[in-house]
């Protein structure tokens, strides 16, 4: 039997994936560059495959590093509900959590207030603004946590949802014959295709 993967060298993968960045990764990890990049050597070499793609500053995942981060995320979840259930320490600390305001105002106060109750010594400090923010905030290391709605990317987080969208009319109106159509939106229409 193979031996296990090391969850250290998953979870500096996992970093290098969400950020794009060995230097953030590794100051999210708390380890230095070169102690990261020495992982992911080691982990490429137990996969036996490259798991990420180097260009210049950017770095990216390969097809195999897609399918490792997928499953990378599950097992590092799992390894902390495992120490979280058997932990008799409160947890404590502070959360920097952004969100797109069209879900603030609805679903945030009964949240936060749920999560208050359950963790009382945790701060968290919310962020409501547009998702290409958000998503800027998370590379750079503003954020510990998002939702985001638009600007998708791959390789980028963990998908939770996916909302199918609808256009609405009314019976008999003018608007959907129009050409152009005219919309009011946020900034994030501004990046649609015509």
């Amino acid at each position: 039997m193979a031996a296990p993967l090391d969850l250290d060298q998953l979870q500096s993968f996992c970093a290098i994936a969400d950020c794009g960045s060995f230097t953030e990764a590794a100051r999210r990890v708390n380890k230095t560059q070169s102690a990261v990049s020495m992982q992911i050597k080691r982990l490429e070499e137990r996969i036996g495959q490259p798991l990420l793609s180097r260009d210049g500053r950017s770095v990216s995942l390969t097809q195999q590093g897609d399918v490792l981060y997928a499953k990378a995320r599950r097992m590092l979840r799992i390894n902390a509900e495992i120490a979280d259930h058997f932990s008799d320490r409160d947890l404590a600390g502070s959360i920097r959590f952004g969100v797109p305001d069209d879900y603030a105002v609805r679903l945030l106060p009964v949240i936060l207030s749920s999560f208050q109750r359950t963790h009382p010594r945790i701060a968290v400090d919310v962020s409501c603004v547009a998702s290409e923010h958000l998503l800027a905030g998370m590379r750079s290391g503003r954020h510990d946590l998002i939702v985001f709605t638009q600007g998708t990317e791959q390789n980028f987080g963990e998908l939770f949802r996916t909302e199918r969208m609808f256009w609405v009319a009314s019976h008999g109106g003018q608007a959907m014959a129009t050409d152009p159509l005219p919309l009011a939106g946020g900034p994030s229409l501004l990046h649609l295709a015509p």
